[in-house]
C-alpha cells in the first residue's frame, strides 16, 4: 500500500494492521510531509462532513428515479428497412449538429475556478502552505512545543516586538473584550520573519493568529496558499473549517492574509474576534 493510501486509511480509521497503524502515527508526528498530508486530509474530510453529513436528496428527485424505475417499457415497433435507415442518418446528424452547439456553448463560456470550500481545503498542500502551518503550529502551542518569545498583554507592546525584531509588515493585534492578547512568536524562513500573536479568554481557551503580507504571500517562497484561495479571501471571503478539536478561519484582512485556530468550539469568533480585526 502506497504512503498517500495509508495515511487516507488512517484519516478513515480503516488501519486493521497494528504495525501499519503505529508505523503512520510514528511518521505524521516526526515526518512534516507526512504530517502535512495528514492535516489537509482530515480537514478536507470534516469539512464533507459537517456539509453532507445531514444532506438527503430532493423530494422531486426521489420521485423521478422512482417513476423512471417502475415506468412500463413501450412495446416495440418493427420498423421497415427504409424507414430504419431514414431514422437512423436523422439521429445520426442531430446528434452531430448537437455536439456541435455543445461544444461552441462550452467553448465560448469563460472559465470559472471552483471557489467552494471543498475544493479550496483540497488544494492547500506541503509544508509551506499557511493554512496547514497554522493548524500545525496551534496544536505545536497547545501541546507546549511551540514556546511563547515575548510575553505582554498589551497590543502595542506586541506590534512593537515585531517592528523592532525584523518583520517587514504592519501588524494587525486587534483589541477584543472576550479575548486577552497573551504573547507573540516570530519564526523565520529565507531570512523571512513572520508574525505569530497568542490570545486566551476567560475559560483559557486559546486563539492563535498567524499573518502574513500579500506581497510574501504572492511571491509564493516559503509560506503560500493557492491562487484560488487567494482570489476567494481577497474578495472579502471567510474560509471556515470546523475540526473536532478546534476551528480555522482564514480571511484578508488590509495588506495581509489571516490563519486563525482556536480550541473555542462553542465560541462565535465572527463576532468576539474578527469584529474587532480593522
Amino acid at each position: 500500500m502506497e504512503i498517500l493510501e495509508e495515511i487516507t486509511s488512517y484519516v478513515d480509521n480503516e488501519l486493521r494492521d497494528n504495525y501499519v497503524f503505529n508505523r503512520i502515527k510514528k511518521l505524521i508526528e516526526e515526518n512534516s510531509s507526512v504530517r502535512a498530508e495528514y492535516l489537509r486530509q482530515s480537514l478536507v474530510k470534516n469539512l464533507l462532513h459537517q456539509r453532507f453529513s445531514n444532506s438527503k436528496a430532493p423530494e422531486y428527485l426521489v420521485n423521478n428515479i422512482r417513476n423512471q424505475i417502475f415506468k412500463p417499457l413501450p412495446a416495440r415497433k418493427i420498423s421497415e428497412p427504409f424507414q430504419f435507415i431514414q431514422n437512423f442518418f436523422k439521429a445520426k446528424y442531430a446528434f452531430a449538429l448537437l455536439v456541435l452547439v455543445l461544444f461552441f456553448i462550452l467553448v465560448s463560456l469563460p472559465f470559472a475556478p471552483d471557489l467552494s470550500p471543498e475544493s479550496l481545503i483540497h488544494q492547500q498542500k506541503g509544508d509551506n502552505n499557511m493554512l496547514i502551518q497554522a493548524h500545525s503550529n496551534f496544536h505545536k502551542i497547545v501541546e507546549g512545543e511551540l514556546k511563547v518569545q515575548f510575553a505582554d498583554k498589551n497590543p502595542k507592546s506586541i506590534s512593537n516586538f515585531f517592528e523592532l525584531n525584523g518583520v517587514s509588515y504592519s501588524t494587525i493585534i486587534p483589541e477584543c473584550p472576550s479575548w486577552e492578547v497573551i504573547g507573540a512568536i516570530i519564526s523565520e524562513s529565507d531570512g523571512e520573519k513572520l508574525a505569530h500573536t497568542l490570545f486566551r479568554n476567560e475559560k483559557n481557551e486559546i486563539l492563535y493568529l498567524y499573518q502574513a503580507n500579500e506581497n510574501i504571500i504572492k511571491r509564493k517562497l516559503f509560506v503560500n496558499i493557492s491562487d484560488d484561495l487567494i482570489q476567494y479571501l481577497s474578495e472579502g471571503n471567510l474560509l471556515k473549517i470546523n475540526e473536532t478539536d478546534c476551528q480555522i478561519l482564514m480571511m484578508k484582512c488590509k495588506n495581509n492574509f489571516i490563519a486563525i485556530a482556536s480550541n473555542s468550539l462553542t465560541n462565535n469568533l465572527e463576532n468576539s474576534f474578527l469584529a474587532y480585526m480593522n
